[in-house]
C-alpha cells in the first residue's frame, strides 16, 4: 500500500489560487451557481497490461466493453474559480489466456492457461480551476484536480489467485477548454494528467461538441480516453497498466 500526504498538495492547490493579484476574488463563491453532470456511455479497453517483475505482458491481446458512468457537481462563474467534485467508479474483468508465466505473492499461473483479470480503480476529484484566456464563447482554464483513488487488481487462474491492492492521494494538472462554433455549439475538451516516467502515470481526457439548450442546461457528445499505470517493477508485485476509449453522452443541468 502507498500514501502520498495530503497536507503538501492542499498546500499546492491553496498557492495555485492565490498566487494571482486579483486572488481575493477567487474565494468569493456567494454568485457561483451550482451544476449537476451526468455522464454515461461504453468503453472499450485496448490496452492491459498485466506482469510482475521483470516479467513479460501476460494480458497481450486481452480486451473488454463495459459501461461508463460518471457523476460531477461544479460551482461556477463566468471569468471566475470553478470548483468541482467528481465520482468516477469503475470496476472491470477481462478474460483470456495467459501470454506468460507470472509469479508474485507466492503463486504461480502458468502461460498458455485461461485466466480473468479485474481492476477497480473507483476514485472521488476535488479540481479548481481558472480561465487564463478567453474570448467571446471561447476560454482555456488551467487548474489542479486532487485525486484520492483506491486500486485493486486480481489476476487468477486454475493455479490460483494473485491480487494487489493500492490506495494513493495526488495532484494531478487540470486543462479545461472550450472553442465556440456558433449557433450554440461548441467544441470542448477536459483533461486530469500525471505524466510520469516508465509508463506510469494517469490520463483522463473528454472530448466532444457541446450544445447549449439554454442558460443552465447542455447536452455533450463525445469520447473519453484513459490510461492508468502502476507499474513498480518489485518482487510480488504486479505491474498494471490498462489504457480505454469510451463513447459517452454528458448531461449538464
Amino acid at each position: 500500500m502507498s500514501s502520498v500526504p495530503l497536507r503538501p498538495i492542499i498546500a499546492c492547490l491553496l498557492g495555485f489560487l492565490a498566487t494571482p493579484a486579483s486572488a481575493a476574488s477567487w474565494y468569493e463563491l456567494s454568485d457561483h451557481r451550482w451544476s449537476f453532470v451526468a455522464e454515461g456511455g461504453a468503453r472499450f479497453a485496448n490496452g492491459i497490461d498485466v506482469s510482475s517483475a521483470n516479467q513479460p505482458n501476460a494480458t497481450k491481446d486481452w480486451g473488454g466493453t463495459a459501461a461508463q458512468y460518471r457523476a460531477e457537481a461544479w460551482l461556477t462563474k463566468p471569468g471566475a474559480l470553478n470548483l468541482g467534485l467528481v465520482l468516477q467508479p469503475f470496476d472491470q474483468t477481462f478474460r483470456g489466456t495467459l501470454s506468460s508465466t507470472v509469479t508474485a505473492k507466492g503463486q504461480t499461473l502458468l502461460a498458455g492457461q485461461p485466466g480473468t483479470y479485474n481492476v477497480q480503480f473507483p476514485n472521488i476529484r476535488l479540481t479548481g480551476n481558472y480561465p487564463v484566456w478567453s474570448r467571446g464563447e471561447s476560454e482555456l482554464r488551467l487548474g489542479v484536480t486532487l485525486i484520492a483513488r483506491y486500486a485493486e487488481e486480481t489476476l487468477k487462474s486454475d493455479q490460483g489467485r494473485i491480487k494487489v491492492v493500492n490506495t494513493l492521494a495526488l495532484p494531478l494538472l487540470n486543462i479545461e477548454g472550450r472553442l465556440g462554433l456558433g449557433g450554440g455549439f461548441a467544441a470542448v475538451a477536459r483533461a486530469d494528467l500525471l505524466p510520469a516516467e516508465n509508463g506510469t502515470g494517469i490520463y483522463d481526457v473528454f472530448y466532444g461538441i457541446r450544445r447549449g439548450l439554454d442558460d443552465r442546461r447542455a447536452i455533450e457528445l463525445g469520447g473519453r480516453f484513459f490510461y492508468g499505470g502502476y507499474f513498480p517493477n518489485e518482487i510480488n508485485r504486479l505491474n498494471g497498466r490498462i489504457a480505454f476509449n469510451g463513447v459517452v453522452a454528458r448531461l449538464v443541468f
